[in-house]
C-alpha cells in the first residue's frame, strides 16, 4: 500500500513537471487529456492515479515517453530529438527576425 502511494506521488510529480514544461495551466492540461481539473490536482498530489490509457494519451500529446511518466527514465533518443527541435526552433526564429529586418 505504501509503495503504491509513493508511486502515485512520483508519477504526479512527473505529470506536474510535464505540465510546467509545456507552460500549460492545470485546467488546459486537464482539458488536453479529457479529465477534470480537480482530478488532475489529485493526480499531481498522488491522491489519485490515472488509467494506462490516460498515461499513453499524455505521452502521445506531450512527446514525453510512458517510461518517463511511469518510472522517471528518460529515453536518450527522445532527449536528442528534443534538443534538435529546440535548435531548429531557435534558428527559424533567427531567420524570421533577419527576414523582417531585410524586408522592412
Amino acid at each position: 500500500m505504501k509503495r503504491e502511494k509513493n508511486l502515485k506521488k512520483e508519477i504526479g510529480k512527473r505529470i506536474e513537471f510535464i505540465r510546467n514544461q509545456k507552460e500549460m495551466t492545470k485546467e488546459s492540461f486537464a482539458k488536453l487529456i479529457n479529465i477534470s481539473g480537480q482530478h488532475l490536482g489529485k493526480v499531481i498530489t498522488g491522491q489519485k492515479g490515472l488509467s494506462i490509457e490516460k498515461v499513453i494519451e499524455i505521452a502521445e500529446k506531450t512527446g514525453y515517453s510512458t517510461e518517463f511518466i511511469l518510472r522517471g527514465n528518460k529515453n536518450p533518443e527522445t532527449e536528442k530529438l528534443k534538443k534538435k527541435i529546440i535548435y531548429i526552433k531557435n534558428n527559424v526564429e533567427n531567420i524570421d527576425e533577419t527576414l523582417k529586418n531585410i524586408i522592412y
